[in-house]
């Protein structure tokens, strides 16, 4: 039962992943409003069961003045009847005159990590972005910020430090649309502890099939130095799935 369970939500993931949007990502482009949402899964049967499904909300808002953006993903998995994700994060943008090629914002991201034993993360801080190239095909932005981060484990291990983010973020469209790329890339090294480090990959890469379907795949690569003593230091994930843009 639980396997026609998770074949079922594997074929809605698979079929019913959808982007609305009235405009490109007001992360990278100038865009008025933005409302995306995503669903992506995976599944392995056999002598190994292997579940996956992550479902994605993004919200974003830019005006001349101020602008605000919300990105929001759960992540749920299984290894066989036990539990692997259960993992959700939200990261959070107030930004001052966002269509500027240099603009500061607030920057807050919050997380609970079951995989890795995270109970509640916080994040906190300023930082400004530069919009390195801004083309019809092709957009380039970095980005520094000052964060203070607090992390409570299931332990109750705690650490409490401050980080600087360095961040770029990118989005193409290449060969004349056949492929989308977008992309995130960011580190962070603690400002109190150089043992203490996180690094982040994130990619997707879309094949569009008309003006609204495109095939999707995306990767997921993240690696932390201070993690539980039963925790590997680095984590990556491959999704596929379908998109649907309006």
């Amino acid at each position: 039962m639980i396997r026609l369970l998770h074949i079922g939500l594997l074929s809605l993931a698979l079929t019913s992943v959808p982007c609305i949007a009235s405009a490109q990502l007001t992360d990278i482009d100038t865009a008025a409003l933005q409302i995306r949402g995503a669903l992506q899964g995976s599944l392995l049967t056999g002598n190994v069961e292997r579940f996956v499904l992550m479902p994605s909300l993004d919200v974003a808002f830019s005006q001349e003045r101020w602008g605000a953006k919300t990105s929001n993903t759960y992540q749920y998995g299984t290894f066989g009847s036990r539990k692997t994700e259960d993992d959700i994060i939200s990261r959070n943008f107030f930004y001052l005159f966002p269509k500027s090629s240099l603009y500061p914002y607030l920057m807050i991201w919050l997380e609970r990590n079951f995989r890795r034993g995270i109970d509640f993360r916080y994040q906190s801080g300023v930082g400004a972005s530069y919009v390195a190239v801004q083309h019809v095909s092709h957009r380039l932005k970095l980005s520094l910020t000052i964060t203070k981060e607090e992390t409570l484990f299931k332990t109750d291990q705690r650490i409490a430090t401050a980080r600087l983010t360095a961040r770029i973020l990118g989005k193409h469209f290449l060969f004349d649309d056949a492929i989308r790329l977008r992309y995130e890339l960011w580190i962070q090294p603690s400002l109190n502890d150089h043992r203490n480090a996180r690094s982040h990959a994130d990619g997707v890469l879309e094949l569009p099939l008309s003006k609204h379907f495109s095939l999707l795949a995306s990767f997921n690569l993240t690696r932390e130095s201070v993690t539980l003593p039963t925790v590997r230091e680095n984590d990556a994930l491959l999704l596929f799935g379908l998109s649907l843009l309006y």
